[in-house]
């Protein structure tokens, strides 16, 4: 293949250089005939010479030379091969570096197919595999550890110092936010019977966190309250349940996972983390070195996203919660506005 660069660079050097060569010879010829055949007494040069009279000859004879004279003169063809000479060096430096280039071609795909040996890329597998395999355990880990569960026994029981595990309320599964992500503190719900739906304890969750289970009062058109307290609790009790509504929205995504992360992210996480799968068959493709590890960096975007929005979903969780927590401190106020709106004393 170099070779017949080569060969192809030069043949269109010696075409190049032929062709102008020629065109310069054809433009001198054509000047000069065409001038000399209408210089003055170019075609009377034959009669003069036949003729008995000197001054026909002298006059023939000057014609002739005038005629010779406006053929052009050599200056003009130096002045072309000179362009010419230019010219070739220019195509000479050029070509000089094109096959410079040409001759560095092996060397270029060889440093692009060549095993990548480098300790960067060796230490940014290690790191990145162990940086996917800590998000997916550590989601786990949190769940199941003992401490988590000794928390969540705490709760229930409200025994701080020495809870009783054996003593837990039947429904603690109701009450965890640990049942959301498959992890009840009761392994067997006591509250199944045989033969029936076993207790649906995370939904459960999902209307004790969200705020629907709390109660409350459905205005009605045969309340005898003033007309203005009417409509105040009217509105207030609209606010409400629309706030419980996008609560237990919020909530139902954690409810429909049952996880930390679902089945398709946690396979897009370990594949981007996987050091044979994923890391192995980077470094063997045909890229260059820099160009492996600005890979390796963009598979870790997916798990960084990934953790972002997670804790985006659990800010939007504790925002949620807070509205459930405000509308249940508001209960005694939602009874005196309830009941000035039914037109009765106040319990």
């Amino acid at each position: 293949m170099l070779e017949f660069c080569k060969k192809l660079v030069f043949i269109f050097v010696i075409g190049f250089i032929t062709a102008a060569t020629s065109y310069a010879a054809d433009s001198t010829s054509s000047g000069g005939v065409y001038t000399g055949g209408n210089g003055p007494g170019g075609s009377y040069a034959p009669t003069g010479g036949n003729g008995p009279g000197g001054p026909g000859a002298t006059s023939t004879s000057g014609g002739g030379f005038a005629g010779g004279g406006g053929g052009g003169a050599p200056t003009s063809i130096e002045r072309i091969l000179l362009q010419i000479l230019a010219l070739t060096k220019i195509v000479s430096t050029n070509v000089s570096s094109i096959l410079v280039a040409v001759n560095n071609l092996p060397n270029y795909i060889l440093n692009l197919t060549a095993s990548d040996t480098t300790k960067t890329t060796a230490s940014l597998q290690q790191n990145f595999t162990q940086l996917g395999n800590f998000l997916l355990t550590s989601s786990d880990d949190k769940v199941k550890s003992a401490l988590m569960r000794n928390l969540n026994i705490n709760l229930v029981t409200g025994n701080v110092n020495n809870p009783n595990p054996n003593a837990l309320p039947t429904n603690s599964n109701d009450l965890v936010y640990t049942s959301l992500l498959n992890e009840p503190l009761l392994a067997t719900d006591p509250r199944n019977v045989k033969g029936q739906p076993p207790v649906n304890y995370q939904y459960n969750y999902l209307k004790n966190a969200s705020g629907i289970s709390l109660v409350h009062e459905t205005p009605t058109g045969n309340w005898q309250g003033a007309i203005q307290a009417q409509i105040t609790y009217q509105n207030y009790y609209n606010t409400v349940v629309a706030a419980e509504s996008f609560s237990a929205y919020i909530l139902s995504q954690q409810y429909l996972e049952a996880n930390q992360f679902n089945v398709i992210q946690r396979n897009l996480i370990s594949q981007a983390s996987d050091p044979k799968a994923w890391f192995a068959q980077v470094a063997s493709e045909n890229l260059g070195v820099v160009f492996r590890q600005m890979l390796m960096y963009v598979s870790q975007i997916f798990i960084l996203l990934t953790q972002l929005t997670q804790s985006q979903r659990q800010m939007v969780t504790a925002q949620a919660m807070t509205n459930t927590l405000l509308i249940a401190n508001n209960i005694t106020n939602e009874g005196i506005l309830s009941s000035k709106a039914q037109g009765i004393r106040p319990s």
